[in-house]
Parts: C-alpha cells; sequence; structure tokens
C-alpha cells in the first residue's frame, strides 16, 4: 500500500490492518519552509518552536522572511538629537539643541508606518511623551555619548558636567589624597547626574561630583551604577530603586568599609604626603604576595618583590561591572597613556574580596573572555537574545584569527613565541570595555541569522559611518539557505558626512541620520512603505 503523507502512514498502522506502508522518500527527506508571514508572527508570539530545535530558529526564519528593505526620508517635528532606544524598545531617546533637555518619545511599532503621504513618518511611528528639563545651571550640559538604561528599561541615566574655571580650584583640591594622581593635566569637572522615569518624565534622583575628574562612561549592570573617580582613585557604586533615587552602596578606594575611619588614624589617607596604602591597593598586594607564596615556586615570589614598586605606583584608570556582584578594575602606571604595562583586578564589591589578579598577557582572562564576551562588551544588555563565541563577533573575529595563527606558527621556527603573546596581550589591552557609544543590539546584525562584510559588521555595529561619497551602500545576507533575502540599505551622504544607524532591539526598523546636524532629514528603513 502506497500513501502520500505521513499522517496518513500513522492513521493506518494504528487503527487499520496490518500492512507493509510504502512511503516516498522525499516525503521524509524534504521539509519545505512555510512563507505565511501570519504564522511566523503567531509563532514569534507565542513562542513556539519545534520539539528539539534551538530556541533561536523560529526568530531566523521570521527575520529573515521581513527584512527593512523600503526606505523612507523625512524630518522630526522638534529638531533633537536621537541618542538609542530602551532595551525594551519602547521609547526612543533624544537630547534637545541646547544639551539640557531630554525628549522622550514613545514607539507605537513598525506597523504605525503606512499611511497618508502628505503625513510624517516619523510622527506616525514616534509619540513625542515627555519633555524632560533637567533644571541645570547655564554651564552644564548632557554629555551626549552618556545614555544608559536600567536592565527593566524603566529609568535613563543621564549624566551632565561643567568645565571648572581657572584659579577657582585651591590645592586641597588638586591633590586630596596620597593617591591623586601627580599631573594635573586634565582640568577638574563638576558632575550631576540624574536618573529619570521613562513612564513619568520626571527626574526621580540627582547626585553631585564637584572639584573632582570621573571616567567618562560610567558602567551600570542591572540597577547597580558603577562611578571611577580617577581624581580621588576610588570607586563609587549607587543603586536606583525603583522610585528611581541613587542610593549610595559602597566606595572602594582609600577605606573598603563604613568603619575603617574608626580603627585608622584620622589623617591617614586625608594627608597627600601619607606612606599608607590605601585599602584597595592593599588587598591586591596582598593577594598577589599570597598567591606567590602559595605556589611554592621561589621564582614567583622574586618577581613579585621585583614587581612590587612598580605596583605600588598604578592607579586606576578604568573599570567596569561584570555582573551585579564584580567589578573589573585596570590599574597601569600614573602617566603612562600607552597600554603595554597593566594589571586587571575582579573584586567582589560587597565584600571587598579579591577574586583574582591578572596580567597583560595572562591566558586564563582570554579563555574568560573568549567564552562570556557579552559579560565584558555589553553588560547593559538585559537578555543575550544570541548567545555565541567571542570569535564571531565581527570587531573581535581578525585579531582572534591572527592569534590562532600565531599560536599555531609558533612551534615552528617560522614565528618566536613572543608574538603570541603580543596578540593575547592585544585583545586584553580592550579590557574594562568602556564604550563612548551605545552600541547597536538587532537579529540583523546577528552573525548567527546574517552574513555581511566584517568592517560593515563592525561599523553598523557601533552605530557610526563615515561616508566619504555622494551614497552608502550596504548589504546583509541571510544564512538560511531555504531563503534568498537580502537587506539593502542605500542612503545620501549627510553634510558632516558622519553618518549614524540606529537599530530597533526587536523590530525590522533602521534609521540612519546626520551625528552632528538636526536639521538634516532621516532615513527610516521598514519593511513598509509610506
Amino acid at each position: 500500500l502506497k500513501v502520500s503523507s505521513m499522517m496518513e502512514r500513522d492513521h493506518l498502522i494504528s487503527n487499520g490492518p496490518t500492512v507493509e506502508v510504502e512511503v516516498d522518500t522525499y516525503l521524509e527527506d524534504e521539509v519545505k519552509l512555510n512563507m505565511n508571514i501570519v504564522n511566523h508572527l503567531h509563532s514569534r508570539e507565542m513562542g513556539n518552536a519545534r520539539r528539539g530545535s534551538e530556541y533561536h530558529q523560529n526568530r531566523q526564519v521570521f527575520y529573515s522572511l521581513i527584512v527593512p528593505n523600503c526606505p523612507n526620508r523625512s524630518l522630526l517635528s522638534t529638531p533633537s538629537f536621537i541618542r538609542a532606544f530602551s532595551p525594551d524598545g519602547k521609547y526612543l531617546i533624544a537630547y534637545g539643541m541646547n544639551l539640557k533637555v531630554v525628549h522622550i518619545y514613545m514607539y507605537n511599532g513598525v506597523t504605525a508606518l503606512p499611511g497618508r503621504e502628505n503625513e510624517n513618518a516619523l510622527d506616525r511611528l514616534f509619540t513625542r511623551s515627555h519633555v524632560v528639563d533637567l533644571g541645570i545651571a547655564g554651564v552644564f550640559q548632557i554629555f551626549i555619548e552618556n545614555t544608559l538604561f536600567t536592565s527593566d528599561s524603566t529609568h535613563l541615566v543621564v549624566c551632565t558636567n561643567s568645565s571648572v574655571l581657572d584659579g577657582t580650584s585651591r590645592l586641597e583640591d588638586l591633590y586630596v589624597n596620597n593617591e591623586s594622581p601627580a599631573t594635573t593635566n586634565a582640568p577638574l569637572e563638576r558632575y550631576r547626574i540624574h536618573t529619570i522615569s521613562l513612564k513619568t518624565g520626571e527626574v526621580t534622583g540627582t547626585i553631585s561630583h564637584d572639584m573632582d575628574r570621573i571616567q567618562t562612561f560610567p558602567s551600570l549592570q542591572g540597577r547597580i551604577l558603577c562611578l571611577l573617580s580617577l581624581h580621588r582613585q576610588c570607586i563609587l557604586l549607587y543603586s536606583i530603586s525603583d522610585e528611581g533615587e541613587l542610593i549610595p552602596l559602597k566606595s572602594l578606594g582609600q577605606s573598603m568599609h563604613d568603619d575603617d575611619q574608626l580603627y585608622l588614624p584620622q589623617d591617614a589617607y586625608n594627608n597627600r604626603l601619607s606612606y599608607f596604602l590605601s585599602s584597595f591597593k592593599q588587598r591586591m598586594l596582598t593577594f598577589l604576595f599570597k598567591r606567590a607564596k602559595r605556589s611554592g615556586d621561589r621564582r614567583e615570589m622574586a618577581a613579585f618583590m621585583r614587581d612590587y614598586a612598580a605596583f605600588r605606583s598604578f592607579r586606576m584608570v578604568r573599570c567596569q561591572l561584570v555582573d551585579k556582584r564584580y567589578v573589573l578594575v585596570r590599574m597601569q602606571k600614573e602617566g603612562d597613556v600607552s597600554s603595554n604595562n597593566f594589571i586587571l583586578i575582579l573584586m567582589e564589591w560587597e565584600s571587598g574580596v579579591v577574586q583574582d589578579v591578572w596580567t597583560k598577557m595572562d591566558e586564563r582572562l582570554l579563555d574568560a573572555f573568549e567564552h562570556s564576551p557579552w559579560s565584558f562588551s555589553q553588560p547593559f544588555i538585559s537578555i543575550n537574545r544570541s548567545p555565541f563565541n567571542a570569535r564571531n563577533v565581527p570587531y573581535n573575529r581578525n585579531i582572534f584569527r591572527a592569534y590562532d595563527l600565531a599560536r599555531a606558527r609558533a612551534f615552528s621556527e617560522t614565528l618566536p613565541v613572543r608574538m603570541v603573546d603580543e596578540y593575547r596581550q592585544r585583545i586584553l589591552s580592550y579590557l574594562p570595555c568602556v564604550y563612548s557609544v551605545h552600541l547597536n543590539e538587532s537579529p540583523y546584525l546577528d552573525p548567527n541569522l546574517f552574513t555581511m562584510d566584517d568592517p560593515l559588521a563592525v561599523a553598523l555595529s557601533w552605530g557610526r559611518i563615515k561616508v566619504d561619497n555622494s551614497h552608502a551602500y550596504f548589504n546583509l545576507f541571510s544564512r538560511d539557505g531555504r531563503v534568498s533575502s537580502q537587506v539593502h540599505f542605500e542612503v545620501g551622504a549627510p553634510s558632516s558626512r558622519q553618518l549614524s544607524v540606529l537599530f530597533h532591539p526587536t523590530d525590522p526598523l533602521v534609521i540612519f541620520f546626520d551625528r552632528y546636524r538636526t536639521d538634516q532629514p532621516l532615513t527610516v528603513y521598514s519593511p513598509y512603505s509610506s
């Protein structure tokens, strides 16, 4: 008996007489792709997946079928500097032209784009829900590169700063303690950090730091905010409450615990000529000494004693939250602008316990970075929608390929072994990852779903493209062999030649705009034409 469907075969086997069933081979081998977009929309909404398949299989088919290929050019009703989408994609953040006002736009969904020809496409996509006046003085301005969100997309963190006028700083302000940098080339500044509720548009919390020099790009993990004071050489941690208030949690630097002043002399740290070690540096040196002693190797102890003076002269230059418990700190010699000599310290900030210390060529840290790239490069992303190895990240792929080649050739005489250490040092020199831009996150930038040239992937991820010609062309190709989809972008060169790209986190929506001029039209790519 010959049947033409698997369902009919199962029915005959369970209910019919015992017969030999011959099934066409093509019915078992051929799996046809359902091209119905409505079915894929329902599948994405319900989170359906076939048994035994990977979790991202349905989204691979969905984004391969629905691509943003239709351009629309229009202007914002209120000129402003567009910055970023919230992690959940419900809000778009922009800053006013005077850099004192925050515009919060509600995203209406890509399906709101189709409409009348005389209507503004951006007005249909976005509705301005709040205009937040920070109420800052005339000398303060929003640092436009800083746009941080809490993981639940309820609050926005904005940093404002202003320079300190010459002649207003005292000697006590320049040299706060014995860890303060001796160089005074970098001017001191005043900082105001605000938290804004995206739902109500209210400023819910503000902290101030005067006569200081803070790492320009803070680190935010969940609802924990981490600031590094380069001038005072301390790490400040704050918690953002459910109401948006900034609550001080910890200060890691001169002291480690709140009751340190009860047991130490009053001027132990305040005196800039004091020989006291800071609590942070003391714990770091103690960890290195115990590790060298525990190894039982005299060469390890000799290396520690040889580098002891250099370790004492190290200063904190960068830090980031790896997760909610650990902070990664980079220390290097004061005034050394190069990254040739540094160490990385991983500390549990609640207890102040040093977990590990890595040198500039430590293979253990390279292995951790390779297998957990998002924990270092994009810790502010609440959900890693596409987990993969660091070697697949476009801006790491070339350097890892060179490192593998150098490691393979190191066993021969064609390449010295030191080249392997140099490549390893080059990879680790990016840590801690403190970025000046909010990296784009989109399924169309996922190397598991789409393929593109590595230089283009890097530019689109960073959201910055320099256009030298009259037009810029970009192409993305689906990795699904059953779908021959291609995403093609063609954008005219902006006046400043600096093109910014902003991807929606989940929807097929891409925005191209001039980075420095707000009077230029924006190009919106979506599946719909206006």
